[in-house]
């Protein structure tokens, strides 16, 4: 018999998840979102609309977060009608979202003493994975855990990998973000640099593709950036900056020095405080524009 499922947190990301829990695992499912509008759609799909955090725990085998950051999960968590509140023997605790391995491990502790489970599974991917349910996940936690919800992951997931102890995966996942942040940065460099230089669009994402630089990022973002100036949101330019200062922060702990991230991470603080930060994070080409706020090229 498969388990209920709980999901609280429909934004860009967990909008798509649910879909994919319910529509292609056949799982029943409790929900719950603080903007209660969107939980209609899912409602009409048979999802159970929960009142509180903590109904949903209550009501469901294993529970879902995918929320923004610490501070929503904080807020998730505590309080009488917190999550918290309804976790006992036999309830499992799943967080999809994006933190500190240091974090983590304090709501694993936290869950655990209240007689639970607690697994992070922190997601690669955007707003058109999720929705495709071809999103990559990282997990970590007790293996036996893992192997318990693996059907679970599968309907949101196309390669899912067991990483070890909970703080691993969260620690991989902080590591994926960024490379993949700083190297747009450093690719919004070039482009700007490019077109200073008189050089075409089209002619640059050309010659990228077919370089050792070649990769999904820049076939992706390329286009959106210097051709149509499609900055809607995949992964907000805020969270995308979240990231870099978290990285920042694990570097100092590990001794590590990180002088690239660190730069990086200057220019989407830039970004942010330009008022692009619920744009896509690709967004943080307009930093190195001209005044008038495009990059000009001849097609």
């Amino acid at each position: 018999m498969k388990p209920v499922v709980g999901f609280i947190g429909l934004g860009i990301m967990g909008e798509g998840m649910l879909g994919n829990i319910i529509e292609k695992g056949g799982y029943r499912t409790v929900i719950y979102n603080r903007s209660a509008e969107k939980c209609a759609p899912f409602a009409e799909k048979g999802a159970t609309v929960a009142s509180s955090p903590a109904q949903v725990v209550k009501e469901a085998d294993v529970t879902v977060l995918m929320l923004a950051n610490s501070d929503a999960v904080q807020w998730v968590l505590g309080g009488k009608d917190g999550a918290l509140s309804g976790i006992s023997s036999g309830k499992t605790l799943i967080d999809m979202g994006t933190n500190t391995p240091e974090f983590n491990e304090k709501v694993k502790d936290l869950v655990e003493e209240r007689g639970g489970d607690y697994l992070e599974a922190p997601v690669l991917g955007s707003k058109v994975p999720a929705k495709e349910g071809t999103l990559t996940i990282l997990v970590g936690g007790k293996e036996e855990k893992f192997e318990e919800y693996r059907e679970l992951f599968g309907t949101m997931g196309k390669a899912i990998f067991y990483m070890g102890e909970v703080g691993k995966a969260s620690q991989m996942k902080l590591i994926i973000n960024q490379i993949m942040v700083g190297m747009l940065a450093l690719f919004s460099e070039g482009l700007v640099a490019g077109e200073r230089s008189g050089i075409s669009a089209q002619k640059m994402l050309e010659v990228v593709k077919n370089s050792v630089l070649n990769c999904p990022l820049f076939s992706i973002k390329g286009p959106n950036m210097i051709i149509s100036h499609d900055f809607s949101p995949h992964f907000p330019l805020k969270h995308a900056q979240k990231d870099l200062r978290q990285a920042l922060s694990r570097g100092d702990k590990l001794a590590v020095p990180m002088p690239v991230t660190a730069a990086a991470n200057s220019l989407y603080i830039m970004a942010r405080d330009m008022g692009l930060g619920d744009e896509d994070f690709s967004a943080v080409i307009k930093t190195l524009m001209r005044g008038d706020g495009e990059v000009h090229i001849d097609i």
